[in-house]
């Protein structure tokens, strides 16, 4: 009876979210396609010198390093994954940043039950430190243990890692993402909401613990729904043989046209709405949850 309770208290946080996410499609799309494009000017900038160095090296010296690094690559993994999560890692974390600047969107839409899209780059410009130290947490615990363990591996067998040792690692990263991630759900919600790095991180990891059923049921729910969304195409995509046949073109037309409608379907509905629903989790669990409309949320400037 309990568990079925709890069913229920997930799918109507989804649905509530679901629903604020459609009367704000246009924002949060238009969000979204904005902080996308900050994030390219940034990496751009930031590997502007790398793409200049390039160009003035000729061509055959990048044949004979390509051939060279692969040779190092098999031969280097700690190497490697040392150099790929120095570049990996701020990436990550500006990416993380992005998406944590539309939780304040997430905020306004909870309880004013409307927002706009300039308040993503306002969230970003207002919170930008606060956002990034968070990100930054969150990149090194979900992601960096991960390529260790890979490494470490990899170090010990060899590449590539194929067979049960790839299963295993596969099946390590799943757990170890769902289980950090769950930890970590309530950290943006917190940074909107004034918290510092330092407690925003404490407050997730306690809320988990103290509100498990709540807050790894809703993340749980949003794992379900991204796995129904991706399944059917790749359980169609793997037993599909590859040839020129009619019915194999037509199965493989419609896995591309089920992983084009995925994609749509979270970029434009289901990622506002996983958003929406963890910021009113969050509102639900500390007491801060307020009828649409009722409450003013705290200003933040415009850009």
């Amino acid at each position: 009876m309990m568990m079925q309770a709890q069913l229920e208290l997930v799918v109507e946080d989804l649905r509530c979210g679901l629903k604020l996410a459609k009367s704000n499609v246009a924002s949060f799309f238009l969000a979204t396609l904005g902080m996308m494009l900050v994030v390219v000017v940034i990496v751009a900038v930031a590997f502007l010198p790398a793409v200049v160095l390039a160009g003035l090296v000729s061509p055959p010296f990048w044949l004979r390093a390509g051939t060279n690094a692969m040779e190092w690559i098999m031969t280097n993994p700690g190497l490697i994954t040392a150099g790929g999560l120095a570049v990996a890692v701020p990436i990550i974390t500006l990416l993380l940043t992005a998406l944590g600047s539309v939780f304040g969107m997430g905020k306004e839409a909870v309880e004013n039950g409307s927002t706009h899209a300039e308040s993503a780059f306002s969230w970003f410009k207002n919170r930008f430190l606060s956002l990034a130290g968070a990100a930054f947490v969150i990149a090194v615990v979900v992601f960096v243990p991960q390529a260790l363990v890979w490494a470490a591996v990899a170090l010990v067998s060899g590449v590539p890692i194929e067979g049960v040792t790839s299963a295993a690692l596969t099946i390590f990263s799943y757990v170890w993402t769902f289980f950090t991630g769950g930890l970590f759900l309530m950290v943006f919600p917190g940074i909107v909401n004034g918290k510092g790095v330092q407690e925003a991180v404490v407050d997730s990891v306690r809320l988990a613990r103290e509100q498990f059923d709540r807050v790894f049921g809703l993340w749980t729910g949003l794992v379900v729904v991204w796995m129904i969304s991706i399944m059917p195409g790749m359980i169609i995509g793997t037993i599909a043989v590859p040839t020129h046949s009619i019915a194999t073109l037509a199965v493989w037309g419609i896995v591309g046209l089920w992983n084009v409608l995925a994609v749509a379907a979270w970029f434009f509905l289901l990622y506002p709405a996983a958003i929406i629903s963890v910021v009113r989790v969050y509102n639900a669990v500390t007491g801060k949850e307020v009828a649409a409309g009722h409450q003013q949320a705290p200003e933040i400037p415009i850009v």
